[in-house]
């Protein structure tokens, strides 16, 4: 039983130039217009190798017959199937080039279409082209079915030689169809049906004659029997009839005639249904060797074209069997002594072989057989490749290619090296997890393992296929690779420039710049949206980027307009951060007030929570008690944060007070001992959002106490964990006598928080205890931002800016002369409505970076409440917009939707981020 071993697909709708055709009727008059815009690629009814990587596919006649095929150019097209499953790719074909068949100098005898032309370009209303092999010199040799004819062309097309016609050996006549000019003009009478000539035509291996398999029975000799000539190329005459090909049924048709060595060959014999009506679609091997006492062949049944194995459904029609149920299989070549190549005549725009209602498209199959072919060495793939075949052991190998090498790993770990080679040679690694070095012009194949696929030294040309496993891939510096990931989640990278990138199944990703920038756009052929990714290494991230539809393919560049890649066939307005993974420093995540999502806020539970869900930084805000203690609470008045409230023994601490000029009356800290803070229980200050489970369950916690558990979680989890704290209206603090700053400062100090890379950064919605605080401490400094009023400190002072009014470029400038960095309300850089919806980013994340500073945007929440609607209640959309503005860290009340969006769009940060680098960076070219 045949086995499906690769399979392409060239859409029916495939046009070539040329002029528009199909105008013609079959009756030879002329439709309103030409129903098709060029020439169709299609039709094809016979196919020989054009190198290791390409075949030629002849084209017929056209549309049927003479008269409606008088607009079709014959042509022989080089095709390079992309096969699924042999070659692991995405199964498309590549039309690269195209054979033009004429008549320019008048070697033809008889009129033609275009017989007043000077080029004098074929038709099919002239021949009905069915067969042909390429000659040991490079010329064509060209079976036809209106003659029937010989003809022969040289390597441009161009006609060498009038049309051979077929002699009747024993008439001394001529074989004659309908279509043969004599029968036409009533000067003979036919002897041979209408299409059916030359249908098969095979070269001896070496290449002296030429077998000719007619697929009708010329009148006289026996109706099952077809005459098989044989042609001396030499003399360019016919010899004989070297025997009969007896088929199985006289109503069936040969599609193709194939060379397996001096004697056999294959042939596709079929009937003339298609669809589920089909029923008989084989092939054959016949020893012209091996005649009974009439002459007929030996013949001997290989496959049945409608019982095929699929185990890998390289069809994708999710059936592990297949069937090839056209009406007309008139390709067949043999690749190698187990592989057969087979391909459809779609007679376009004909239906019925996949469906009655969708034109039939071209097919081209490679498949397994079950007995291996006795192959001449001269025939199949290694004849095209003249490769020198090399093997490995089942051990670990390292082998080595010069030119035209076949190199065969084996079952180890190997390493298969061409890259000092001088090109066009196969690595194939097999089994094993292998390394395989690309030069030039190199085919390289990874087949099962996970492999490693190189051609970053080569010198161009290379094709890399990764095959089965998740394979990494490597383009090169010089242009024209081309790499295939195949099955499994592959990791292709695109190189320098000019390459091109398909993953084909499986989550890939197509890193578009590394370890350097592209100097010219590289294409990606099948990239999809959510599922595969797009890498971005040389320290960009996706706010270096501009995005932009170029008709119907995305591209992206550099914001100087430095073209990265082209995604074919990809609308630019489905690509966003979501489909990006950056090597860029990601954005830090920072527990506001802890984990206060999930816990009540400032309490170590709330802090422990953020640090298991990844938060980098946790954020206390610093009030200060009756005794001088710095502990952690939003607001010095505690009323909706503790249960102070419901404690009749500290009832007589309510008071009023006038806070940063604001009347407020509650229990505040600075009216109790620590040892009396520790006696309250935190609650949740938003109960009609949050759940009150954990109230009374925490104590106020100090910032001794928030530095001990970073300290001590850090050593627990292997990674670095930043304290953030915040000074809370440090003007009205020091109005009664207990300053923030210099407690705040001895204590980071004591516990060995002192340099600029150390992992902690100070807050302060005010000016002036941030300029105090650059003079006591080389710690970074953050100016927060609020989304409306002013510093408190301008409000004593008399200074009239707001907010609003430190957000310009000269206010930023200024601002970095005694900060590190701005911490702006996200409605600063994002602003809403009125209606609550969004409105285009302003500037400020770009200004910032451009006066030095960085930039930490607050607050971010997953509750429906706090998100605009224009996130349709999905909180990972907001991080991924400010993360595509190049915000550089965030505040949340949910550490752990932040880690989880910073993860997946900067996977390759370090496991450490905070251990060792500088944390005041704004420069995205740092890796």
């Amino acid at each position: 039983m045949l086995q499906l071993q690769g399979f392409a697909k060239l859409p029916a709708d495939t046009f070539a130039e040329g002029p528009p055709s199909g105008q013609y009727n079959s009756d030879g008059s002329l439709k309103p217009e030409p129903p098709f815009p060029g020439q169709p690629v299609q039709g094809f009814s016979a196919v020989q190798f054009a190198d290791e990587n390409s075949f030629w596919f002849l084209s017929d006649n056209g549309f049927g017959n003479k008269l409606n095929s008088q607009d079709y150019l014959l042509r022989i097209y080089r095709l390079d199937p992309s096969f699924r499953g042999a070659e692991n790719k995405d199964g498309s074909v590549d039309v690269l080039n195209f054979i033009q068949l004429a008549d320019p100098d008048n070697k033809i005898p008889f009129p033609i279409k275009n017989e007043g032309t000077n080029a004098r370009l074929l038709t099919g209303f002239d021949f009905d082209i069915e067969s042909f092999v390429v000659a040991a010199d490079g010329t064509l040799w060209v079976g036809e079915e209106f003659g029937p004819y010989l003809l022969h062309f040289d390597q441009t097309g161009k006609l060498l030689d009038a049309p051979i016609p077929t002699p009747d050996f024993d008439s001394g006549d001529f074989v004659r169809s309908p279509d043969n000019p004599d029968v036409l003009t009533g000067d003979a009478t036919e002897n041979l049906s209408r299409s059916r000539g030359y249908e098969g035509l095979a070269m001896t291996p070496d290449k002296t004659k030429l077998y000719a398999l007619l697929e009708g029975t010329v009148t006289g000799d026996p109706e099952d029997a077809l005459r098989i000539y044989e042609f001396d190329l030499a003399s360019k005459e016919f010899t004989g009839i070297k025997g009969y090909y007896r088929k199985e049924n006289p109503d069936y048709a040969i599609g193709d005639f194939a060379v397996i060595n001096e004697n056999e060959y294959l042939v596709i014999e079929r009937d003339n249904l298609s669809g589920d009506e089909a029923q008989f679609k084989k092939i054959y091997k016949v020893d012209l060797s091996q005649q009974d006492a009439n002459g007929y062949v030996a013949k001997q049944e290989i496959g049945d074209l409608l019982n095929i194995r699929d185990p890998q459904d390289l069809n994708a029609d999710s059936s592990t069997t297949f069937t090839f149920p056209f009406v007309t299989i008139e390709n067949v070549l043999v690749i190698d002594e187990n592989t057969i190549l087979v391909a459809n005549d779609n007679n376009y725009p004909a239906t019925g072989g996949r469906s009655d209602t969708e034109s039939d498209h071209n097919e081209i199959i490679l498949l397994k057989l079950d007995q291996p072919l006795n192959l001449d060495p001269r025939v199949g793939i290694s004849s095209i490749i003249g490769s020198n075949l090399r093997f490995g052991t089942p051990g670990d190998d390292e082998l080595f290619a010069t030119r035209n090498d076949t190199l065969f790993g084996g079952a180890g770990d190997d390493t298969l090296d061409a890259t000092a080679g001088q090109g066009s040679n196969r690595l194939y690694g097999n089994s094993g997890n292998d390394e395989l070095l690309a030069g030039i012009n190199d085919r390289l194949f990874g087949d099962q393992g996970n492999d490693i696929l190189d051609a970053s030294q080569g010198r161009g040309g290379n094709r890399l296929y990764g095959g089965a496993g998740n394979d990494t891939l490597f383009a090169g510096s010089a242009g024209g690779d081309r790499l295939f990931g195949g099955d499994g989640d592959d990791v292709l990278f695109a190189g320098t420039g000019d390459n091109i990138l398909t993953g084909g199944d499986g989550k890939d990703q197509f890193w578009i710049a590394a370890g350097e920038t592209p100097t010219s756009p590289n294409t990606i052929r099948d990239f999809q949206s959510d599922v595969d990714v797009i890498g971005l290494g040389a320290g960009l991230a996706f706010a270096d980027l501009a995005i932009a539809q170029t008709g119907s393919n995305t591209t992206i560049s550099l914001k100087d307009g430095t073209e990265l890649a082209i995604l074919e066939g990809v609308d630019a307005g489905t690509i966003s951060i979501s489909d990006f993974v950056s090597t860029a420093p990601r954005p830090l995540i920072i527990g506001h007030r802890g984990a206060s999502g999930l816990r009540p806020e400032h309490t170590l539970a709330a802090y422990e929570l953020a640090i298991d869900q990844g938060a980098d930084y946790i954020e206390p805000d610093l009030v200060i008690t009756k005794d001088g203690v710095l502990v952690a609470r939003h607001e010095n008045d505690i009323s909706n944060t503790t249960d102070v409230a419901d404690r009749p023994e500290f009832a007589d601490r309510q008071t009023t007070k006038v806070i940063d000029g604001v009347e407020v009356t509650g229990w505040f800290t600075e009216d109790f001992t620590l040892a009396e803070l520790k006696t309250l229980r935190a609650i949740e200050p938003l109960p009609e959002l949050r759940s009150t489970e954990y109230d009374g369950l925490y104590e106020i916690a100090t910032l001794e106490e928030i530095i001990d558990l970073a300290q001590h979680k850090s050593a627990e989890v292997g990674r670095t964990i930043g304290i953030y704290p915040e000074t809370k209206h440090p003007t009205y603090f020091d109005s009664i006598g207990l300053s923030l700053e210099e407690p705040l400062v001895e204590i980071l100090d004591a516990n060995g928080y002192s340099d600029r890379d150390d992992p902690v950064f100070i807050q302060s919605f005010e000016t002036a205890n941030l300029k105090q605080l650059d003079e006591l401490t080389n710690l970074p400094l953050i100016q927060l931002l609020g989304g409306s009023g002013q510093p408190y400190d301008f409000t004593v002072s008399g200074d009239p800016r707001t907010y609003l009014d430190l957000t310009t470029p000269d206010e930023l400038t200024n601002i970095a002369t005694y900060a590190d960095g701005i911490g702006p309300s996200k409605r600063l850089i994002v602003p809403v409505n009125e209606e609550g919806r969004l409105q285009p980013p302003t500037s400020l994340i770009d200004d910032a970076h451009a006066a030095g500073l960085l930039v930490h945007a607050y607050t971010f929440r997953n509750e429906d409440f706090f998100l605009a609607p224009d996130y349709q209640g999905n909180p990972e959309l907001e991080y991924e917009q400010f993360f595509s503005l190049g915000l550089d860290g965030l505040f949340t009340d949910f550490p752990g939707t932040g880690f989880e969006v910073t993860n997946r769009l900067y996977p390759l940060t370090a496991a450490d981020p905070l251990l060792g680098v500088g944390l005041l960076s704004t420069d995205t070219s740092v890796a």
